[in-house]
């Protein structure tokens, strides 16, 4: 029954819309135009990325990834970021009193990609983050929270959740993203040669940028005496 009164509710919509002329109206025709140009495009993208994946670029793609991973850890690890070494050793001591990780993380750290969950940076592959940062993860075992490591981005305590060597997928099982790279990688390079053949040149108008900005400043606050002069 609800089938069938979803076909008779289709077909009187659709009636009224013909009643309305909807096809002829210029709102209409402006959608179609946009989702014309849409399709367009996606048409574009798909003609590059057809046959892109080949079978010799997947056996390359699989062996050049395998060299790369190949004896390299995997981690998780979780991390709380401060500005100053002070601000570290205070965390350190905390989490000696038995502190909770997650918790300091949430309130101190200044990673905001990670704070939010409790400081983790998931799983990730030896040779992702900066040198320092990973040089004292590989001294460290399970479970183990670091001293205050300096990088580029401050001051870091950092706890090892789990390590184990890079487990590598056959090529069967690793295909459909080696895939999708490889279509992605092929796209990427269409869009950038394109870019490079096109005479593009970007004018921005300073004088009307300056106005705009001088037009979003508020007035000037009148005085008091002035307002009662007034």
């Amino acid at each position: 029954e609800q089938l069938v009164r979803s076909y008779i509710l289709n077909q009187l919509l659709e009636k009224e819309a013909k009643d309305k002329n909807i096809e002829n109206s210029d709102s209409f025709k402006e959608k179609i135009a946009a989702v014309k140009e849409q399709l367009v495009r996606q048409e574009l993208i798909a003609a590059y990325a057809k046959d892109a994946a080949t079978d010799a670029k997947i056996d390359a793609e699989y062996t050049q990834w395998v060299n790369a991973v190949k004896g390299k850890y995997e981690m998780q690890a979780s991390h709380i970021l401060v500005a100053t070494q002070s601000e570290a050793n205070d965390i350190k001591l905390k989490l000696q009193a038995g502190a909770d990780f997650a918790e300091l993380a949430k309130q101190y750290s200044k990673d905001e990609g990670s704070k939010s969950n409790g400081g983790s940076l998931g799983r990730f592959v030896q040779g992702k983050f900066v040198p320092e940062f990973e040089a004292k993860l590989s001294t460290m075992k399970k479970g183990d929270i670091s001293d205050p490591v300096q990088t580029q981005f401050g001051w870091h305590v950092i706890r090892l959740e789990d390590k184990r060597s890079v487990v590598i997928p056959s090529k069967e099982d690793a295909k459909a993203e080696i895939i999708n790279k490889i279509n992605n990688d092929t796209v990427t390079t269409m869009v950038n040669d394109l870019t490079t053949k096109a005479d593009i040149k970007i004018m921005l108008d300073d004088k009307a940028d300056e106005k705009k900005a001088d037009d979003a400043k508020p007035a000037e606050a009148t005085s008091s005496d002035d307002s009662a002069k007034k």
